[in-house]
């Protein structure tokens, strides 16, 4: 698992420095002169907890590198220990892609595509992920917009068929 866990340690250090970087120009949140936590703080956290599993990994490739070398060399060439790393990387593309998806398609069919795709990229059936993502875009509508009543993307395609 050596490369496959060094692969990842790397995207997770790429990631956490990304947030932690664009997390920096988020406004300071101040009250009568006492600094609150604001909205860089949970990007912050998540972005640590990212980096602390990104050591992990890097101390369990480096370690996996140096006890079994010929398993390794097996393993490159069978390409089955880089699949961790691959679907690492996809789940992160998808990430960055939800922005961009949303706002063509909408909300609720944006979370149904991009969930049936990552589903299906996890092996789960057509039928079964087709219905976990309709559920989970529904409960994602109804929670947003009629319980809180914020606005979700409603996707440059309705915009134009309402016109």
């Amino acid at each position: 698992m050596g490369w496959s866990d060094l692969i990842l340690s790397l995207s997770c250090f790429a990631l956490s420095g990304f947030v932690f970087y664009h997390s920096r120009f988020f406004p300071k949140f101040t009250v009568r002169g006492e600094k609150l936590p604001g909205p860089s703080f949970f990007p912050d956290l998540l972005a640590f907890l990212i980096l602390i599993f990104g050591f992990y990994f890097f101390v369990s490739g480096l370690t996996s590198l140096f006890k079994a070398r010929e398993e390794l060399r097996s393993s490159l060439f069978k390409g089955v220990s880089l699949y961790k790393s691959l679907s690492f990387v996809i789940i992160i593309g998808v990430g960055f892609l939800f922005y961009p998806v949303l706002k063509i398609f909408g909300s609720v069919i944006g979370i149904t595509l991009l969930g049936v795709f990552l589903m299906r990229f996890m092996r789960v059936r057509w039928f079964s992920s087709l219905v976990y993502s309709v559920v989970l875009a529904l409960l994602i509508h109804w929670i947003f917009k009629v319980i809180f009543k914020l606005p979700l993307p409603e996707g440059v395609i309705f915009s134009l068929l309402r016109g």
